[in-house]
């Protein structure tokens, strides 16, 4: 994370915001950053948006967090069963989840991390999604596809499938983060 991140949280959680405490994030590593010249005629950025842009272009392929409150940030996996698996590998790294639930209204004052199934997000909004485990099998859902018994019913099913993962991705505002481990879905490639 760069230092100028740092800073800029540490000025957020004095100012009473949700920001991460980064002390609690023994997997965070502090970056000092050059901000190459092109970054800097870009005149409406601050200094943390600006090493943000330069550790991206620094270390492709690296992980890089903004500044969002956790609570503006929602991961969303396709099923209950996948949401535990990714809610428990956070709770571990320290990362702290509210799971979204059904006919119960978010609190957005309560810290921490959002996480729901993608059937649970309609309707909603965040500043960022991550759409996890977007593997195939996994989406389209392979144990639902069980039940189809009719060309028909496949392309049909199929539909609503496509239609559940751009339902979740356009809950974000401003970022969309989509992710998978081994064969991506099909409907991604």
């Amino acid at each position: 994370m760069p230092e100028a991140v740092r800073d800029e949280l540490h000025v957020g959680r004095a100012q009473g915001e949700d920001a991460l405490e980064l002390e609690t994030y023994k997997w965070i590593i502090m970056r000092t950053v050059r901000v190459p010249e092109v970054i800097q005629l870009i005149t409406d950025l601050g200094p943390g948006e600006a090493q943000v842009l330069a550790l991206a272009l620094e270390e492709p392929g690296s992980l890089v967090i903004e500044d969002f409150p956790l609570s503006s940030i929602c991961v969303v996996a396709r099923t209950q069963g996948l949401l535990e698996q990714y809610e428990s590998a956070l709770r571990a790294k320290g990362i702290d989840c509210v799971r979204i639930q059904h006919q119960v209204s978010d609190d957005p004052g309560k810290p921490g991390l959002r996480t729901a199934t993608m059937h649970r997000v309609k309707g909603l909004e965040f500043d960022a999604m991550i759409i996890a485990g977007v593997n195939d099998g996994m989406m389209p859902l392979t144990a639902a596809a069980a039940d189809v018994d009719s060309d028909y019913a496949h392309m049909e099913f199929e539909i609503k499938e496509r239609s559940l993962l751009y339902v979740a991705t356009t809950r974000a505002k401003t970022h969309v983060l989509l992710t998978c481990r081994g064969m991506p879905s099909t409907f991604l490639v």
